[in-house]
């Protein structure tokens, strides 16, 4: 019928259906962790910033000169509003697939195959550019980033089969269609 394989069950004996609903729970939780991670990781690097601007204003009291001719080599280049802009570019990304998250669990509380298709495509999409990333050598965790891919791989394979039994349903229901 499709071009993946085809399961039967999940691991530990769940059904497909069951295994979709705890792959959507699961994915959307970890998509709000990385959000959560992303604002406090950026609110460290800012407190940082503005300590070293602490420090180097100290120093040149200290020493009654400017080392740097009154710039800090910090605010020569401001990089907070660079920060600003990747941060909400990584926020809006993990927001964007947060969305196909809940549009999959949607899809798999009401029986919709339709609804729970984008989620396989947008995972397939991720998939292959996580691979690239990978084979250009581009990871500093690579065991990390390879087991991802494989857990994405298994997730990929539970929900696309929930989808094909969804779409034989629909197709057994209504034979005219």
């Amino acid at each position: 019928m499709g071009v993946l394989p085809q399961l039967q069950q999940s691991v530990f004996g769940l059904s497909l259906e069951s295994a979709s609903k705890v792959i959507g729970y699961i994915v959307l939780a970890f998509r709000f962790l990385a959000i959560t991670l992303i604002i406090v990781s950026y609110q460290v690097v800012k407190t940082t910033l503005h300590q070293h601007e602490e420090v180097i204003q100290r120093m040149d009291e200290s020493f009654g000169e400017t080392r740097f001719q009154g710039q800090d080599p910090i605010k020569v280049f401001n990089a907070e509003p660079l920060m600003n802009l990747i941060q909400t570019m990584q926020i809006g990304l993990f927001v964007f697939l947060a969305i196909f998250d809940v549009l999959m669990l949607v899809g798999v509380y009401k029986r919709r195959a339709s609804f729970i298709f984008p989620w396989i495509v947008v995972q397939v999409i991720f998939l292959c550019l996580g691979t690239l990333h990978l084979l250009n050598g581009q990871q500093d965790h690579v065991l990390t980033a390879v087991l991802s891919l494989v857990l994405t791989c298994y997730f990929i394979l539970v929900v696309n089969s929930h989808h094909n039994n969804l779409k034989l349903e629909l197709q057994k229901l209504s034979p005219n269609i």
